[in-house]
């Protein structure tokens, strides 16, 4: 078969097309979700078609509802972020995560810094089911008072890449935690496993680097869990002016209860290598 490419026409002028693809069941249905974007991380126009047998056809797109909700008291969009299904315990697992302005519009960014006014949390829907993804104590989300200050303060994070499976069902998923006195630039790494018996989700412990090794923090943290048993979480950084692009990991040896500290991606040497602030996926 000769490979083919299929490409979205531009959306606009200065607008540029976004795509994301993932399985919804354990056979051949996708999902694929459209947006547009003519600034950075300010998203327009959401919607969706579905395929049942696996890319050949598709349904028309359809907006996705509530996506993006302005109240007079603040802007909140809750992010739509794809999907992974775990065919040992046959749960379909959606990665959603809500970015709060209280009292601000949508997509207010202060980029010199990047101290932005908005707040980030991390669900995880499981068959029609929202859960938030704790790793401190904080209140749960609430759609009648979502800009509550001390649920914006707690539990904040921003979502993984994806999701690892165990043979029995367990699940774990990478976060970038920003606990209490931790800003956007300095999110650390915590590792959230859902115990296959209890549905209950429990965090790791924590893991940061030094400013000087990432202006950033831990950015976009994915997973895998190894032959051997133990979960590699792989995340990127920033550059620093003391240190060029590099790409970190942390291991589990305890079934993701505990992280190793963060080291870099070395030759076998020892040797660093250069690597762009590129999101892994694994």
């Amino acid at each position: 078969m000769l490979p083919r490419q299929l490409h979205l026409p531009a959306a606009g002028d200065d607008l540029a097309q976004w795509c994301q693809v993932s399985y919804i069941d354990g056979a051949l249905t996708r999902r694929e979700i459209l947006r547009t974007s003519g600034a950075s991380d300010a998203y327009h126009d959401w919607h969706e078609r579905i395929s049942d047998d696996d890319g050949r056809t598709w349904s028309d797109p359809r907006p996705i509802p509530g996506v993006v909700d302005q109240r007079p008291d603040g802007g909140i969009v809750t992010y739509p972020c794809g999907h992974h299904y775990d065919d040992a315990l046959g749960i379909l697992y959606e990665k959603r995560m809500r970015r709060i302005w209280p009292g601000l519009e949508v997509y207010t960014f202060h980029w010199e810094g990047h101290q932005h006014p908005f707040n980030d949390h991390t669900f995880v829907v499981e068959d029609g089911r929202d859960v938030l993804l704790r790793f401190e104590d904080g209140p749960d989300y609430d759609p009648q008072n979502p800009f509550d200050p001390e649920f914006c303060r707690t539990n904040s994070s921003y979502l993984g890449v994806g999701i690892a499976f165990g043979e029995d069902g367990s699940a774990y998923y990478p976060l970038v935690c920003q606990p209490a006195g931790h800003s956007h630039n300095t999110g650390g790494l915590v590792l959230m496993r859902r115990d296959p018996g209890s549905g209950e989700w429990s965090p790791s412990n924590q893991q940061f680097v030094d400013p000087e090794i990432s202006s950033r923090g831990l950015l976009e943290p994915d997973v895998t869990l190894l032959k051997n048993g133990h979960l590699l979480v792989v995340m990127r950084g920033s550059d620093s002016p003391t240190t060029p692009g590099r790409k970190w990991f942390s291991v589990s040896t305890d079934g993701g209860k505990t992280l190793s500290p963060v080291e870099e991606f070395r030759y076998d040497d020892g040797s660093s290598f250069y690597s762009p602030s590129s999101i892994p996926s694994l």
